[in-house]
C-alpha cells in the first residue's frame, strides 16, 4: 500500500498491483491512512517520550547471545490534551462533519452477527473529525 498525504487532509492511495479487488485496496488504504493520521495527531501534541529498560526476560535468544542496540521508548499519551477545546454545541448525536465511521460487529434480530465495514460519512466542507483512542500506560 502506498499513501500520499496531501496538505488539505486528503489521502491518495495506491494498492499492490497483484490485488484484484478495488474494495480490498480501498479498505486497506483507509486503515493505513487512519494509522498515519492518528500517529501524526499524537506526535503533533508533543507527547512525553521516556526511555525504558528492556528486561533480559523479554529479549530474544539472539539478544542474550550478545546482540546489542535494544531501545524501548514509551510515549505517554495524555487523553486530556486530545479533548475538544470547544464547548458542547448541543443538538443531535449525528455529526454533519466528515469522519470515518469505524467498522463494527452488529447483532441482527435473528441472532446472526455481521461485520459492518468502516466508511466515510459527513460533509468535508463543514470540517472533519479525527477519532483516536486515548491510551494510558500504568506507571511501573
Amino acid at each position: 500500500m502506498r499513501i500520499w498525504m496531501h496538505p488539505d487532509g486528503k489521502a491518495e492511495i495506491e494498492g499492490n498491483p497483484a490485488e484484484q479487488s478495488d474494495e480490498t485496496v480501498r479498505g486497506h488504504g483507509e486503515v493505513a491512512a487512519g494509522i498515519v493520521w492518528r500517529a501524526l495527531t499524537i506526535l503533533g501534541a508533543s507527547p512525553e517520550i521516556r526511555d525504558r529498560k528492556v528486561s533480559l526476560a523479554k529479549r530474544s535468544r539472539l539478544s542474550r547471545e550478545g546482540v546489542r542496540g535494544w531501545v524501548w521508548r514509551q510515549v505517554a499519551i495524555d487523553p486530556a490534551r486530545f479533548q475538544a477545546a470547544t464547548p458542547p454545541q448541543g443538538g443531535s448525536h449525528a455529526s454533519p462533519r466528515w469522519h470515518i465511521r469505524r467498522g463494527h460487529w452488529r447483532q441482527l434480530a435473528d441472532g446472526r452477527r455481521v461485520f459492518v465495514r468502516p466508511c466515510e460519512v459527513g460533509d468535508p466542507t463543514r470540517g472533519g473529525i479525527v477519532k483516536d483512542y486515548a491510551v494510558e500506560m500504568p506507571q511501573p
